[in-house]
């Protein structure tokens, strides 16, 4: 195989990486709020992600934070989705969690709580992404499923 063909394998395995990387996370319009639990510690991690983490004031492992979907949110929750999980949430969600726990912090958009571990444990790895581990994007159900053990 000559070079030229395998730097075409490698621009278009880029392209690919690029197309899913810009696939929008919400379309929904029932979605109205983005979840997001700290699972690994950001003390030894890069400097974005810990920027990003003390942006949303999550300074502490199993802390959730809720924010209003939008896109600036979503850029920031796809920084960190190798720390935590998160998910888009409907309004049903977001109101189940406002009646279980009161927040440490509130703000307009961002609202932080203080999480216990899971009761039970965490049902998969917490050092790989999905489906084999617990870190990245997941569904509403497993979200919840996920903060509910949490609260």
């Amino acid at each position: 195989m000559t070079s030229d063909k395998k730097s075409l394998k490698t621009e278009d395995k880029k392209e690919k990486s690029k197309e899913d990387s810009k696939k929008p996370i919400a379309e929904d319009s029932s979605v109205k709020y983005l979840g997001f639990v700290l699972i690994r510690s950001i003390r030894e991690a890069e400097p974005d992600a810990k920027y990003t983490a003390q942006s949303l004031r999550l300074t502490r492992k199993n802390s959730l934070v809720l924010v209003k979907a939008s896109p600036s949110f979503k850029g920031m929750l796809k920084r960190l989705k190798d720390y935590g999980a998160f998910a888009e949430i409907s309004e049903a969600s977001y109101n189940k969690i406002q009646r279980k726990k009161e927040p440490s912090y509130s703000s307009d958009s961002v609202q932080v709580y203080r999480c216990s571990p899971p009761r039970g444990g965490f049902k998969k790895s917490i050092k790989l992404p999905s489906p084999k581990g617990i870190l990245g994007r997941k569904s509403e159900e497993d979200f919840m499923n996920l903060v509910s053990r949490m609260i």
